[in-house]
């Protein structure tokens, strides 16, 4: 489905029957380019041309469809640009109005429910009846959205005046309709009372369909100002995020294809000239990645044409047996092109499994759905729609792009000259004998290091995984071993190309707003990551003698929650013992973000370690 532009605006209006209010919901429109709009409590009992264009603009004219309010109550409108969608199919109810969308670029369809809930509770139960009846009416492909005015979480009101009945009649409802709700980030709550405690809740919703949010997997809703209402603006957008990365990454599957091996010593085992052993695997790793980059292209083109070919056998011979039976062989023939078409659904659930990362799971025990709807939450949470900086909210990506390289530059940029030092004499640290962490590297190491690395981590800059070096482990160790023993003998111009890392940002918290609110993770080069693999593997057993009993984390064999149960039975012991005692708590969760690479050194060099 190619619904990328499909931009979704839904808001609880509180009455249209003001020009200016309609100027406000036009605005908005315009503003984030909406192509599809579903407005509630619009209080009119009917809805013409003049008001579509006054509200919504020109290019919904002639594509929508509306809900008369009753009196002053109620009133939905629904409506799509009649540039990109068609609407056919209307259904209206009590409370509920559906249509079918269909889009013009690729005649892809889902059904859209706009909805006004009302708020006696005997309604409320007429109206989850009418939500129950619509499931057999609409597409596999459905979203319904609007104002319910019912909560199905205690956690959607910010006090416990909740009707706990209703909110379980309406989760059940959800349950057997199987929607999901698509979370809405920025707000919390949709409605407030706005008087000075105000009661808040969360009654404005849209859920969807496994189908439809498969159809729309890049899908991201946001809050916006309230602005002319006590209801918050939802805006959905089906395709926010930037382009794709376009570079190479090592795919799983490609080791079930045939030709992969030959792929990969063809192009390894080419002539490289040059003297430069960490340059010439710099140089084999990228004319691979080409190589395999190609090679994929060309094979699963071959695959799908196969596939297809496959289909049409198998739907022939369907055909002609109901006519007549089949042979032997037209039976032994339709099940080599069923198993055809399973390989290639194998091929496509390793895929995405490898980008769900849901990697602790067999690929025969979940279905593609799941990796789909995992790899797509992923990809929603790690979204970063704005950034609250200085000097106000960015949202372009080239302003977000500008806030975080400034930030990091400054964090992570050149430190100022050091004007004083630590008496490291008077502070009397041990030294330790580490002087076997600077022997030679031994193709064992190297190869345990590897072997002992999980397969399907996410990638550093040159796009490689632990399973391609497990799996041309022959192929690649006479280069590989080579550049690290250059790299031994400390000669290492060109180890930059080797010695590169991309910068990711994970969010510490639900809808994270400013930059430290995201986590920074390092994700290496594959090179780099095995040489500190081996290093670590090293330095791992005089761990428990070098670092302090106090550093209760991060250490085999050490739990971060000795502290505190030590801190527990020191104050038990002082409160029984009436010994008076002072206990302070610092929070030092900024202490460790700057660590001057001079300190470290000098610190290095009394525990032991070696220039090397």
């Amino acid at each position: 489905m190619n619904d990328d532009k499909c931009i979704i605006f839904n808001w609880n209006v509180r009455g249209l029957n003001s020009g200016a209010r309609r100027d406000v919901v036009r605005g908005l429109v315009n503003d984030h380019r909406c192509n599809v709009v579903c407005l509630q409590e619009t209080k009119l009992a009917c809805v013409d041309d003049n008001v579509i264009i006054q509200t919504l603009g020109q290019q919904f004219v002639g594509s929508y469809f509306y809900l008369p309010a009753q009196g002053t109550r109620g009133g939905v409108i629904v409506a799509c640009s009649h540039d990109l969608y068609t609407l056919q199919s209307v259904t209206t109810g009590q409370y509920s109005i559906s249509a079918i969308i269909t889009s013009r670029a690729d005649n892809s369809q889902w059904s859209i429910t706009g909805v006004y809930g009302p708020q006696e509770d005997q309604e409320k139960i007429q109206f989850i009846s009418e939500m129950c009846s619509l499931r057999h009416q609409m597409l596999p492909s459905w979203i319904i959205l609007g104002d319910f005015n019912l909560i199905y979480r205690a956690c959607d009101k910010n006090t416990d005046r909740v009707n706990r009945g209703m909110m379980h009649r309406f989760k059940s409802a959800l349950d057997n309709l199987e929607l999901k709700e698509i979370h809405l980030h920025g707000c919390k709550y949709t409605w407030s009372s706005e008087t000075d405690s105000p009661t808040l809740t969360k009654i404005d919703h849209v859920f969807c369909t496994k189908d439809w949010e498969m159809n729309h997997q890049h899908s991201y809703m946001q809050a916006l100002s309230s602005s002319a209402s006590d209801h918050c603006p939802m805006l959905l957008s089906c395709n926010p995020f930037h382009k794709a990365y376009a570079g190479f990454r090592f795919e799983a599957y490609w080791l079930r294809l045939p030709g992969f091996a030959k792929t990969v010593v063809e192009s390894w085992t080419k002539p490289c000239h040059s003297n430069d052993k960490i340059r010439v695997l710099h140089i084999k790793l990228a004319r691979l990645g080409k190589a395999l980059r190609s090679w994929s292209r060309k094979m699963v083109n071959e695959w799908k044409l196969r596939t297809d070919i496959a289909h049409e056998i198998i739907l022939r011979l369907d055909q002609a047996q109901d006519r007549r039976q089949l042979s032997a062989e037209e039976l032994s023939l339709r099940k080599r092109a069923k198993h055809k078409i399973l390989g290639f659904a194998v091929l496509k659930r390793i895929k995405i499994r490898q980008r769900s990362r849901l990697t602790w799971i067999k690929e025969g025990d979940a279905n593609t759905k799941l990796f789909h709807l995992r790899a797509t939450a992923r990809r929603r949470k790690n979204f970063i729609p704005s950034l609250a900086t200085a000097n106000g909210m960015v949202t372009a990506q080239q302003d977000k792009a500008s806030a975080l390289l400034s930030h990091y530059t400054e964090q992570l940029g050149s430190s100022p000259t050091r004007a004083h030092t630590l008496n490291w004499e008077l502070l009397d640290i041990q030294r330790h004998n580490l002087d076997h962490l600077d022997a030679p590297l031994t193709e064992e190491e190297v190869r345990g290091s590897i072997f002992d690395s999980p397969a399907e981590k996410a990638p550093g800059p040159d796009g490689y995984i632990g399973l391609f070096y497990k799996t041309c482990w022959a192929v690649i160790r006479n280069d590989l071993m080579q550049a690290l023993h250059q790299l031994y003998n400390l000669r290492a111009q060109h180890w930059n190309l080797l010695n590169s890392a991309n910068i990711v940002l994970l969010p510490k918290k639900e809808d994270p707003t400013t930059i430290s609110d995201y986590r920074p993770i390092s994700l290496m080069h594959s090179v780099a990551k095995i040489l500190g693999k081996v290093l670590a593997n090293r330095l791992a057993s005089h761990l428990n003698d070098i670092v302090s009993r106090s550093q209760s984390a991060f250490i085999k064999g050490r739990s971060i929650h000795d502290n505190f149960q030590y801190i527990h039975g020191a104050v038990n012991h002082f409160h029984r013992s009436k010994t008076l005692m002072l206990f302070m708590k610092l929070d030092i969760a900024k202490a460790f973000d700057n660590v001057h690479w001079e300190y470290m050194l000098e610190i290095m060099e009394r525990l032991g370690f070696g220039q090397r």
